[in-house]
């Protein structure tokens, strides 16, 4: 198998698809390739049929792993920035503040100063 900087599922469904259908390798000796080691015959060829790869095998086939990002909790939305660039409400004092709001405050008060 040609190692690819970019890989992603499409690449890998369509080289299973490749060795199984058009080189007429079975499932069971496809798992014993080097590329395919570990990964069972069945988790193969649900792969190849469009299911989605199990996040355990993604270094095995060489493919990265997107970790889920925290979200705002001001906006509900993820950034890039360390800061909310939702238009945010200035607040008077400590008591009109939602609780929320001030606990997100105080845990990332460093970043204030």
């Amino acid at each position: 198998m040609i190692k690819r900087a970019v890989r992603n599922s499409d690449i890998v469904r369509r080289t299973l698809l490749r060795l199984n259908r058009d080189q007429c390798i079975p499932w069971r000796k496809i798992a014993v390739l080097d590329d395919y080691r570990d990964i069972p015959p069945g988790t193969l060829a649900a792969i190849a049929k469009g299911y989605p790869i199990p996040r355990k095998w993604y270094r095995r086939l060489g493919l990265q792993l997107y970790l889920p990002a925290p979200a705002c909790p001001r906006c509900g939305k993820v950034h890039v920035t360390r800061r909310c660039t939702e238009r945010q409400q200035d607040y008077r004092d400590l008591w009109e503040m939602p609780v929320v709001v001030l606990r997100w405050k105080l845990e990332h008060r460093e970043d204030y100063a």
